[in-house]
């Protein structure tokens, strides 16, 4: 009776950890086993235009019952209707100090799925662009995705949480929501001993990066959105 569900948001924000978690509590969930790769890589890319012309749905074959990925974004409306969709987000200021690191830019899916004008389709491009440049465009990334998945689950059961506010109280939540038995000690252990910094990186954030370096049109629509979520900037 375990329903089919998704974990999306904006990148680096936590969908391996929470993969990991259910997996270990007993629920199956896949962290980008199946998006993009099975839906928009060079081989499957027919799925997703099959998908656009209403001829299939996108699904797994179950178990596993669940997949997390941010990549899932731009597909969540060709899912099957009885999907439960988890959006899981956070902080702005923590996900581009994070992401800022990494220098990657996203350009194929950017390019598709995105409406952000960025010049530079490289990492090394990326790195060559005053910090102030690198913050605006991952602002502008963390406001476009989330507000993807919003408008992609539209039709669906859909939960919004933080993943700063992930505890055993929250993913009981969860589990009930896509009707999952589990024992409450295995759910208690694996919650207090799996660390959230499961996908953290070694290489050290950038601790001068501020919300200062926004262009202000950037900064309203960010702070608009984030107190929406819960967040003060």
């Amino acid at each position: 009776m375990t329903k089919r569900f998704i974990i999306t948001g904006c990148g680096r924000s936590g969908t391996r950890y929470i993969s990991h978690l259910l997996t270990n509590i007993g629920l199956e969930c896949t962290h980008e086993k199946y998006f993009p790769h099975h839906v928009y890589g060079n081989y499957h890319i027919i799925k997703y235009y099959l998908a656009k012309l209403g001829l299939i749905k996108l699904k797994w074959k179950m178990p596993p019952y669940g997949e997390a990925a941010w990549e899932a974004a731009p597909f969540l409306q060709y899912l099957p209707s009885k999907t439960i969709v988890f959006h899981q987000i956070r902080h702005p200021l923590d996900y581009i100090k994070s992401r800022q690191r990494k220098g990657l830019v996203y350009l194929r899916i950017r390019k598709h799925f995105t409406n952000i004008s960025f010049y530079a389709d490289t990492i090394e491009g990326f790195f060559n662009l005053p910090l102030g440049k690198q913050v605006n465009y991952l602002a502008k990334f963390w406001i476009e995705w989330n507000k993807l998945v919003e408008s992609n689950s539209k039709g669906f059961e859909y939960y919004r949480y933080k993943v700063e506010d992930l505890n055993e109280n929250k993913i009981a939540f969860m589990l009930s929501k896509v009707n999952y038995e589990y024992d409450r000690d295995v759910l208690a252990y694996h919650v207090n001993i799996i660390d959230k910094n499961i996908h953290t990186q070694n290489k050290k954030k950038n601790e001068n990066i501020s919300f200062d370096m926004l262009e202000s049109n950037v900064y309203n629509e960010l702070h608009e959105i984030a107190k929406r979520y819960g967040y003060s900037i």
